[in-house]
């Protein structure tokens, strides 16, 4: 199945969605902690997705190939190349355990889903 660049880019943003806004506090130095936090979390999701896209726009593993180019199965490897051999962690376990139960997980299976339903 085709998948255009905005699709793509839809897809993308439902399963790795944008950090939610933080809850305030009375404390206003706590409230500009959690609001620089949240700055961070969302300009690293940004990059995340951004660099998913650059993967299945050709800089992937066969990305380019006529198999992947542009379909499903190209947005999907694009996230499983990202999450499982590319997206920096701090042990190997730390890998293993996302990849299976963590992040990584969860994002995989939900571009997954939605590729799914696009059927």
């Amino acid at each position: 199945m085709k998948v255009s660049t905005a699709i793509a880019k839809k897809v993308l943003e439902q399963a790795i969605p944008d950090p939610g806004k933080p809850k305030l506090v009375p404390d206003i130095d706590e409230n500009q902690k959690r609001q620089e936090r949240m700055e961070y979390k969302l300009a690293r999701t940004q990059a995340e997705r951004e660099y998913i896209m650059q993967l299945f726009g050709g800089a992937g593993i066969e990305a380019d190939s006529p198999e992947c180019a542009g379909t499903a199965w190209g947005l999907f490897n694009a996230v499983a190349q990202y999450y499982d051999h590319e997206k920096q962690t701090r042990s190997m376990e730390g890998v293993y355990a996302d990849a299976l139960f963590g992040q990584a997980a969860n994002a995989k299976a939900k571009v997954f889903e939605l590729l799914v339903a696009r059927k």
